[in-house]
């Protein structure tokens, strides 16, 4: 029987589900990302993106796979713009305060976080970040 929810349509959301299931492939989910149009709240005057801040884990973009969500999110009057995930890994987030992660679907069962890292975002904006139980470099 063909799905007839939107979100289980989507390749990142299929990703993001096996991710968590313990059989996805990390650079199937980054693929899946870049090549899905995703919704970025953003403020007209001045312009500006809207980002939130996670206690202890920085600033972060949200974004969103549906405008339903991220109404529901953000407040039906919320101003955005649709961009492809590679955009704005690629585009926008270079022009961004550094160390910027992205929060694909905040608040939903397949949310993902694509942190400030190498190979998620590029050299110049990558924050270094130590791993768990590891050195930083």
């Amino acid at each position: 029987m063909p799905a007839t929810d939107h979100q289980t349509e989507l390749a990142v959301v299929r990703e993001v589900h096996a991710f968590y299931a313990g059989h996805g492939d990390p650079h199937r989910l980054l693929a899946a990302f870049r090549e899905t149009p995703v919704h970025v709240c953003r403020q007209v005057s001045p312009p500006a993106v809207i980002t939130v801040e996670v206690p202890g884990m920085g600033q972060w973009l949200q974004v969103f796979t549906t405008v339903e969500h991220l109404t529901s999110v953000t407040g039906a009057d919320s101003e955005y713009m649709t961009l492809l995930g590679s955009e704005v890994l690629d585009l926008l987030l270079p022009v961004l305060p550094e160390g910027l992660g992205v929060i694909l679907d905040p608040h939903t069962a397949h949310m993902m976080t694509f942190p400030p890292v190498e190979p998620i975002v590029t050299t110049t904006h990558a924050k270094v970040l130590p791993f768990p139980g590891g050195e930083r470099t």
